[in-house]
């Protein structure tokens, strides 16, 4: 497990990790790398569930609501509906692609859809 956890963490944080942890790490080090490299994790999946539902309320205002006179969804909403969404279409990734690509995928992805949207909801 720590291990796994370590891996991540060098993938994450790969600058803060050579600084960190050294080939004569104790025990508080790498106490203190794992709880980092838990709350980065921690982080990432925060921020980026709170992105994936902004976009989301935007998108579903802008398409959904003229469409079909549905209400407006509000940002807690839209984060539980795409979480729901990420769960059930997740593609899976092996632990060697989760990197900086990885990372700005996650923040540029919904940013693509939403610039994308804006085009199309000035057609409607």
């Amino acid at each position: 497990m720590y291990k796994e956890i370590k891996i991540y963490f060098y993938c994450f944080f790969s600058p803060v990790y050579t600084n960190l942890v050294t080939p004569k790490e104790g025990k508080m080090e790498k106490l203190l790398a794992l709880i980092i490299a838990l709350a980065g994790v921690v982080a990432i999946v925060f921020l980026s569930s709170v992105w994936y539902g902004y976009v989301l309320t935007i998108l579903w205002a802008w398409f959904i609501v003229p469409v079909f006179k549905l209400p407006i969804l509000s940002i807690p909403v839209a984060i539980g509906i795409a979480l729901i969404v990420r769960y059930l279409t997740h593609k899976g990734t092996k632990k060697e692609e989760i990197n900086l690509k990885f990372l700005s995928m996650e923040f540029f992805n919904p940013l693509a859809v939403l610039f994308i949207g804006w085009i199309v909801s000035h057609f409607l």
